[in-house]
């Protein structure tokens, strides 16, 4: 398993709130205060702050530890610690519907990336689905 490191450039195309964006707009019952500020091991928390931590250090957005502050205020090993977790479900081989989930991220991190480096107009969530608008991403919880 690859050990993932921060090599001190960070990404000028991606931060750490597109991340949380794009994040959220899949996690439809999570909340910015869950990602960023809630001290909850629940499952359903959890896994969402560790895609973050993921494709934030996949991303080269900044350190370990400034994304373990931001997201959940947490040490720079939970980060590489959850990068560890995301890398081995995502090395399965099997119809797992996190992988799936992860690969779909990363497709729509990417697709901002590639964007920007473009300079081409783009979908700021990185998400091409009607269903998601900037309303939504505001107010996550259901009524």
């Amino acid at each position: 398993m690859r050990r993932m490191k921060h090599n001190g450039k960070n990404n000028i195309y991606l931060n750490e709130v597109d991340i949380e964006r794009v994040v959220l707009s899949k996690f439809v019952n999570l909340t910015s205060y869950d990602l960023r500020a809630s001290r909850s091991r629940k499952e359903e928390v959890r896994f969402p702050r560790q895609l973050c931590h993921y494709f934030g250090m996949l991303y080269g957005v900044s350190s370990s530890s400034r994304l373990g502050t931001y997201f959940g205020k947490r040490d720079h090993t939970t980060v590489l610690h959850s990068c560890k977790v995301i890398q081995r479900l995502r090395s399965l081989r099997f119809g797992n519907k996190k992988r799936e989930l992860i690969e779909e991220l990363d497709r729509a991190l990417s697709s901002i990336v590639q964007c920007r480096k473009n300079n081409a107009e783009f979908d700021y969530y990185g998400l091409q689905s009607a269903d998601v608008s900037p309303q939504t991403l505001y107010y996550q919880r259901p009524m």
